[in-house]
């Protein structure tokens, strides 16, 4: 079963039902509900997600889809490791991408879910969703 890296713009398309991307995050979230892969977050998606969610929904219902969300992309860790080499990457400007990158990396996750590829190596099983 292939290993996604589900990165956060694909998770608050997905809660927030933003336009014009929700139909592609739905598609891929009803992938991973049907057990065609294996999905992972870094707790930094949860955080962000969980803040853009606030603006939709009170706090109670903000926890309550996160932790439906949580079953199917599992939260993983973020050490201190990792932390190191984003700190390092000079290849990636963005801070939060670079650890992302390095979260995907250390964890030898097959594919990265994002809408902006251009922020990532053009290496290492980067893969695209496009709405």
């Amino acid at each position: 079963m292939p290993k996604l890296y589900v990165d956060t713009n694909i998770l608050v398309d997905f809660l927030t039902n933003r336009q014009p991307f929700e139909g592609v995050a739905n598609r891929l979230m009803n992938h991973i509900e049907g057990k065609h892969a294996l999905a992972f977050a870094s707790p930094i998606t949860f955080v962000h997600a969980h803040y853009q969610l606030r603006k939709f929904a009170n706090e109670p219902a903000s926890r309550v889809l996160l932790e439906e969300v949580a079953r199917l992309v599992r939260p993983i860790d973020v050490s201190a490791t990792v932390i190191a080499e984003a700190l390092a990457n000079e290849e990636i400007r963005d801070f939060e991408d670079a650890v992302q990158w390095a979260i995907f990396q250390y964890h030898s996750i097959e594919f990265l879910i994002t809408r902006n590829q251009k922020d990532f190596p053009a290496s290492g099983g980067v893969t695209v969703c496009d709405a």
